[in-house]
């Protein structure tokens, strides 16, 4: 499966994707967010605001650990050492992608990825958000499902569940967090299969996204 076809992301992101070729937030923000931009209620641009990902809290497994950084030690993140990770990096992006079924044959419900995805831009994290949902809302072959704010490496974070019409319909949680008086974003992206229990399945991958850790200057 071609995993560049599923998610097509906004801005700079497309290189990240282009270079990464095996691819596959609540209080103040969401005032925030409110006043910029068509919500009602508990939407934003139609999208349900829900406590969904920043609530769920479900302990998991995923064996010995390895702690890795991008060259330039810009962020950290704990991953799973059994997957299979890759790197790719330029000068303005960087990205990691980690799935636990590139090198070993597994059934594609048992699959499971995380992707970060760091480059620079000079929109903040509440107006990024709102011009990914603005450019995703235009995406036939992808559903936005709920967002929200969550906490990340102690700062608050959008988060977008969404989920794509391909062969195998795929779950997708990403997080957006910015380094603070920076230009540098991330995107924690972890990933599902089509399965009964995939929201389970996107709170077990949390552990991960929680260790994501960026380097203060």
């Amino acid at each position: 499966m071609n995993f560049a076809n599923v998610y097509k992301p906004y801005g700079k992101r497309n290189m990240a994707i282009r270079i990464i070729k095996y691819l596959i937030v609540i209080p103040a923000v969401l005032l925030l967010l409110a006043s910029r931009c068509a919500s009602s209620g508990d939407k934003i641009k139609g999208i349900p605001l829900t406590h969904f990902y920043d609530s769920c809290d479900l302990d998991a497994y995923f064996g010995e650990m390895i702690t890795i950084g991008d060259p330039n030690e810009r962020f950290f993140i704990s991953l799973p050492y059994s997957w299979d990770i890759r790197e790719s990096y330029t000068d303005n992006v960087y990205g990691m992608y980690a799935s636990n079924f590139l090198s070993i044959p597994i059934e594609i419900k048992d699959r499971q990825a995380v992707m970060i995805t760091g480059y620079e831009t000079e929109l903040s994290l509440e107006d990024y958000f709102l011009n990914e949902l603005k450019d995703l809302k235009k995406d036939e072959a992808v559903e936005l499902l709920e967002a929200g704010t969550v906490e990340i490496d102690d700062r608050n974070c959008n988060w977008l569940l969404f989920h794509n019409y391909a062969e195998h319909p795929i779950y997708h949680v990403v997080v957006y967090t910015k380094k603070e008086n920076s230009n540098e974003i991330y995107l924690l992206q972890s990933m599902t299969f089509d399965t009964e229990n995939y929201r389970d399945r996107l709170c077990y991958l949390k552990r991960i996204i929680k260790s994501f850790d960026i380097e203060e200057d």
